[in-house]
């Protein structure tokens, strides 16, 4: 449950910066108020269209696709261990 709380954090803070809140970014990318909210707490994944459309909608350019929404999908425990692999040992 708390990974899911962390989950689009990058996301949630541009929207707060932008002034939007989760309602206005689902009416203008065609989702329901409560078909956002399943994707913005981890319930269902956003499909690439509505990724697309939502970087659109707030600006994002395409090379933080990453930062917004991959990043975000990926468990602590994996990014530490990614992380880890690259380091060369002493």
């Amino acid at each position: 449950m708390q990974q899911n709380r962390l989950r689009y954090r990058s996301l949630k803070k541009r929207l707060i910066d932008l002034g939007l809140i989760q309602k206005e970014l689902a009416r203008k990318i065609g989702l329901s108020q409560s078909a956002m909210s399943e994707r913005m707490n981890g319930n269902v994944e956003f499909t690439a269209g509505e990724m697309k459309q939502i970087m659109d909608v707030l600006g994002i350019p395409a090379e933080d696709l990453y930062r917004y929404f991959i990043e975000e999908m990926i468990p602590p425990v994996a990014t530490s261990k990614l992380s880890q692999k690259g380091r060369k040992k002493s």
